[in-house]
């Protein structure tokens, strides 16, 4: 899988010279994830830092640890709904909800 990191509505890819942020529409953002992807998440004064497998069947797996220490599991689904990325966690604050 490659990895990638989301940040809001916009997607940042590591180059090797530069990152670059740029939104994406919807066919954009299907394609970049129908393969799969490890998208890194939170990161320095962020709070949290983890990744998240983002799989082509639609389901999410990952996990963030906290500036506590705390660690916290995540498992989902993900889906695109027309240019936003969205998704939907088994646990935590937003359980059961869809969330764009």
């Amino acid at each position: 899988m490659h990895r990638t990191i989301l940040t809001g509505l916009s997607v940042m890819f590591l180059g090797t010279q530069a990152i670059a942020a740029t939104a994406m529409i919807g066919k954009e953002l299907q394609a970049l994830l129908s393969d799969g992807k490890v998208i890194a998440l939170g990161g320095p004064k962020e709070g949290y830092s983890g990744e998240l497998s983002v799989l082509k069947d639609g389901t999410a797996h990952g996990q963030v640890k906290l500036d506590s220490g705390d660690v916290i599991s995540i498992d989902g689904v993900w889906h695109i709904s027309g240019n936003t990325f969205c998704r939907t966690w088994k646990g935590g604050r937003d359980a059961g909800k869809a969330v764009c």
